[in-house]
């Protein structure tokens, strides 16, 4: 009876969130073709399709970086207060949430354009489904989402299910069939270079705090990532693997740039005023 229910409800939800998502998937793929229009490329009009997102989201990134620097060279004085307080779950946590608003940094921030790459995620690999939509067996394309007018879609037509780049079927991913082993290297490629980029961004941020006793949980989960974001990289299209390779290398190139002009503002040290508080042993913060 479960089974027959989960059944039933499935089609119910995806049809759901097919009408929820429907206008940021027509939103997407107006752009997308617009690039395309640009340069009849695929993987240069999801590149470009990145580099407008990325564009959006440049300060978010701004302040996601910078707090989570400020959460690394806040530790020792995290430190000190799970000594203090230690077996006090209760005035820990307060007194973490003081230290927190003080310097203005929050814990999650140093993720937030991670989270914010879900839906931008979930959407782009809804319009590289829709777009590659076919009927009659796979032989006749019949896509989704813009007008047959524009160039993308005329495209998109001449060859049905397929988005083809630089010897890549973009619509495909690594775990599809290939046909022979050569033709999986380009996808391994692109997955490997997914991985790099992802380690050299968080060895930007972790070199910046390698001598002032950083987050070692921290830093250890964004060591994690890059393995973590394999699994994308293998399973979903690598249209999507295109825009997660690009989107990190424009943070890489947002951070580069906002660590080298000094903008970034980091407390080095507490106040002192603050320090004396925190470890007194009968005050409180």
């Amino acid at each position: 009876m479960s089974t027959q229910l989960v059944v039933g409800v499935l089609p119910i939800l995806g049809s759901t969130l097919g009408r929820i998502f429907a206008p940021l998937y027509q939103a997407m793929a107006w752009l997308l073709a617009g690039c395309y229009a640009l340069v009849p490329n695929y993987a240069v009009a999801i590149t470009l399709l990145t580099i407008v997102v990325m564009a959006v989201s440049a300060p978010l990134t701004l302040k996601a970086t910078r707090s989570a620097l400020a959460m690394q060279r806040l530790q020792p004085e995290l430190k000190k207060l799970q000594q203090k307080y230690k077996g006090d779950r209760l005035r820990l946590n307060e007194a973490m949430q003081e230290l927190y608003r003080d310097h203005g940094v929050s814990p999650l921030g140093g993720f937030l354009p991670l989270l914010l790459q879900f839906p931008v995620f979930v959407v782009l690999l809804g319009v590289i489904r829709g777009l590659t939509h076919t009927i009659d067996h796979g032989r006749v394309a019949a896509p989704l989402y813009i007008s047959h007018s524009v160039q993308l879609a005329k495209s998109l037509r001449a060859d049905p299910g397929q988005m083809h780049a630089f010897g890549i079927n973009l619509a495909s991913s690594l775990l599809s069939p290939h046909g022979s082993w050569a033709a999986y290297l380009p996808y391994a490629a692109l997955a490997l270079v997914g991985v790099a980029v992802q380690w050299i961004q968080t060895r930007q941020i972790n070199r910046r705090t390698s001598n002032s006793g950083g987050a070692t949980q921290v830093k250890v989960l964004q060591r994690l990532i890059p393995l973590v974001s394999v699994l994308i990289y293998v399973r979903f299209p690598a249209g999507v693997v295109v825009y997660f390779v690009v989107s990190t290398v424009c943070r890489i190139a947002i951070q580069a740039f906002d660590l080298g002009s000094g903008s970034i503002r980091l407390p080095s040290q507490l106040d002192t005023d603050w320090r004396e508080t925190a470890v007194s042993p009968d005050g409180g913060p």
